[in-house]
């Protein structure tokens, strides 16, 4: 088949999103699939077709929205600026898709309900759609601040999730927890989900041999609120009380690198955390740490959690939307309740206090991981949806 696989993130970046676009890509070709990618791009100043090299300048696209919308806002004062941004950025994405063009393909696998919502209005009819959800986009932007309950913005934007998660032909979640979300959450039926965990090509990484006296924790993710660094540093802050046999290393960008700078020398923490930036060589990186912390505020099947793994890392993990799918709590890594810095910290010096368990809970995670994280299994289930959805549709409903 020819597939386009499109989404409203930038791609590649470092988030799960651009991974999982990558490896899907990459596992379909493999088995002889003809696969582009259209988002925008790592700047999102172009919207571009990754195969082709084809780009259209945003800004270009933007003003014309933005003429067409300005006169519905005239009609409507009240409407939500945040509100009339997002409607413009779909209204962007539509028009790319169209200036594009989506004949050529025999089906369309979105990334998110913002893509699903663009293609939706600009496919041809019998083309097949599925998409795959990788997070509660509204709750995210709660967790964000940038929406608040009860507000015009919170109620359009549960509209988003919920009308947008019911265009496609099927839904693939990575995790049971998110099926249930959108399941009891919004008018989605379970017969929509598809439950297909993630997978990654797995290189082997070789463990590093400590060279320091202390145990380097490693936290990789992005500055987001979504991803708790607030709450590591507190717990951190408390593990200083008991002892200082440890540092912990940040790796990752964003808006509050700041704000944790702050952080970390209010709480007195700078001999001891270390911001190492955005990383090209992070297999390097689990082989040189020794404990992965993940103290999401909501997750859905943190992708570190499963390179950690694939590494032998022991991980410190909240009990974050799909986490415990992905973790058994004493064997495979140690959960802690979202939010509670205590919690994390008694977990922490748990491990630090035992050098064999560390160990044996690594191994295990990685025999674990191996079979879990599987590419092939992933593409293998991939597949078998755009089959069953295409043979429902009609071969090359889209040409």
């Amino acid at each position: 088949m020819k597939i386009l696989i499109v989404s409203y993130w930038t791609v590649p970046n470092s988030g799960g999103v651009s991974t999982y676009v990558l490896a899907l890509k990459e596992g379909l070709e493999i088995h002889g699939h003809e696969v582009d990618v259209f988002a925008h791009d790592k700047n999102a100043t172009h919207y571009y077709l990754m195969n082709s090299n084809r780009v259209v300048e945003k800004a270009a696209i933007y003003q014309m929205v933005k003429e067409r919308s300005s006169l519905k806002k005239k009609v409507d004062a009240a409407v939500d600026p945040w509100i009339s941004h997002m409607e413009e950025e779909i209204d962007c994405l539509q028009e790319a898709l169209t200036y594009f063009g989506l004949d050529g393909y025999d089906l369309i696998h979105t990334q998110d309900i913002i893509s699903t919502l663009a293609v939706f209005r600009s496919k041809p009819l019998n083309m097949p759609l599925i998409t795959t959800i990788h997070g509660n986009l509204s709750y995210e932007w709660y967790i964000q601040g940038i929406i608040k309950p009860g507000t015009t913005a919170w109620h359009w934007a549960i509209s988003l999730d919920n009308y947008g998660s019911r265009l496609s032909d099927v839904t693939i979640v990575p995790s049971h927890w998110l099926k249930s979300v959108y399941v009891n959450n919004f008018r989605v039926t379970s017969e929509q989900f598809r439950v297909i965990p993630y997978g990654i090509k797995h290189n082997p990484i070789e463990r590093q041999v400590r060279s320091m006296d202390k145990t380097i924790l490693l936290c990789p993710a992005r500055f987001d609120p979504v991803k708790g660094h607030y709450i590591l540093l507190q717990a951190l802050s408390k593990l200083l009380l008991k002892r200082r046999d440890w540092m912990c290393w940040l790796a990752g960008e964003g808006a509050l690198k700041d704000d944790l700078q702050r952080q970390i020398e209010t709480l007195g923490l700078k001999n001891h955390v270390f911001f190492i930036g955005h990383r090209n060589d992070m297999p390097t990186i689990f082989g040189r740490s020794d404990i992965v912390v993940i103290p999401s505020l909501h997750d859905n099947l943190p992708y570190s959690i499963i390179e950690a793994q694939l590494a032998g890392k022991p991980v410190v993990a909240s009990n974050a939307g799909g986490i415990p799918e992905m973790i058994e709590h004493g064997r495979t890594g140690l959960l802690f309740p979202v939010g509670q810095a205590s919690e994390m910290c008694d977990q922490l010096d748990t491990l630090l206090s035992n050098v064999s368990s560390q160990l044996s809970i690594g191994h295990n995670a990685q025999h674990w991981g191996q079979t879990h994280w599987n590419l092939n299994r992933m593409i293998k289930h991939v597949i078998h949806e755009y089959n069953s959805v295409s043979s429902l549709k009609g071969a090359g409903g889209g040409k």
